[in-house]
């Protein structure tokens, strides 16, 4: 690869590689009952900006088995998304609980993923522990990024 695209990728890479992982405490900045809006700190690089999700529908149903043999539930869409939440920038989708302190899991970007950690003690001043972590990318991106790189190198000729 030529010294073109190693220049045109670094940032990229680096930006990933910076990203604070390990143990973290997040914080609630800001919350909005009325347009369903949190701005929560996980670390001194990584802020939400959260609106509330809206993905399903009033009632759908999900097939599953139970011993074997189909079964069908009728959910309802407004318990299913109550506490989902979504930040367009980072590409962030969390489910949010507020009901004993501050508790988040679900994924932050392509490789980002943040969990609480129940078994851990809580923070000086009361926030639950959580782990942010890497975990892999999901094949379809490892191929679409495969194919990208390579329509590039031939557009470069490199």
């Amino acid at each position: 690869m030529s010294s073109i695209a190693v220049w045109l990728l670094l940032p990229i890479a680096s930006c990933f590689a910076t990203q604070e992982v390990g143990i973290i405490y997040p914080r609630m900045l800001s919350s909005r009952a009325d347009t369903g809006q949190k701005v929560i700190k996980l670390t001194d690089d990584i802020t939400l900006n959260l609106e509330k999700s809206t993905v399903f529908p009033k009632e759908f149903l999900v097939h599953s088995t139970v011993d074997g043999r189909p079964a069908r539930y009728l959910m309802n869409g407004e318990d299913a998304e109550a506490n989902l939440y979504h930040d367009i920038d980072n590409m962030a989708s969390l489910d949010v609980s507020e009901e004993d302190g501050l508790e988040l899991s679900g994924i932050i970007g392509h490789t980002l993923r943040i969990k609480p950690m129940p078994e851990m003690e809580r923070s000086m001043d009361g926030q639950k522990a959580h782990m942010l972590f890497h975990a892999d990318k999901p094949e379809f991106f490892k191929e679409r990024e495969r194919t990208k790189i390579t329509v590039f190198q031939r557009t470069f000729r490199l």
